[in-house]
């Protein structure tokens, strides 16, 4: 997700429906973040393992729900605690500074230890929008291209990655120029 402009959504509305049913037919529900010390961000599934190693319940795979309000919407694959007493709890920290996230569980889905891209949608009809969102899922590809995609660290050729970055820099500079219209 991007840290700088996507948020929970305040309210489960109606725009959020289309990306939910493209990615799991349960319903979304908030779960608070509650991280242990010691919990990283971004390493939600070992995180989660951590926790259930320690004090039982189970891991609950499935989508983290952010919005760019009237931009796009997109659900990062994502895992919380589910405790021994059934509550909902997401143990990663939030780089966004998030107290709750919207979550979608996803139970046709298993972390394998590869990254899963994100799934984006559009929330206006804009060709900026859907630019960003196929530049987005072109990072992803080159980012996780081989090998890369089994490995948390990667070096990736300035020449790879640095165009698609500075079009993605450019594309949000006229997407938040949508927000003030």
């Amino acid at each position: 997700m991007n840290p700088i402009r996507t948020k929970t959504p305040k309210s489960i509305s109606a725009h959020l429906l289309p990306l939910c049913a493209r990615v799991s037919n349960s319903e979304p529900v908030y779960v608070d973040v509650a991280p242990f010390p010691g919990a990283l961000p971004n390493e939600c599934f070992e995180n989660v393992r951590i926790q259930t190693e320690k004090y039982g319940g189970d891991i609950v795979h499935g989508w983290s729900i952010a919005e760019w309000p009237g931009v796009y919407a997109e659900a990062q694959f994502h895992a919380v605690w589910r405790s021994p007493d059934q509550k909902l709890l997401c143990v990663t920290p939030s780089i966004e500074g998030e107290v709750r996230i919207l979550f979608l569980p996803d139970s046709s889905r298993r972390y394998e230890g590869f990254q899963v891209d994100n799934v984006r949608i559009p929330l206006i009809d804009n060709h900026y929008v859907r630019e960003f969102i196929a530049e987005a899922e072109r990072m992803h590809r080159v980012m996780n291209r081989g090998d890369r995609a089994f490995s948390r660290e990667v070096a990736i050729p300035r020449e790879e990655l640095f165009p698609i970055v500075k079009r993605m820099n450019d594309l949000m500079k006229r997407m938040e120029r949508l927000e003030q219209k």
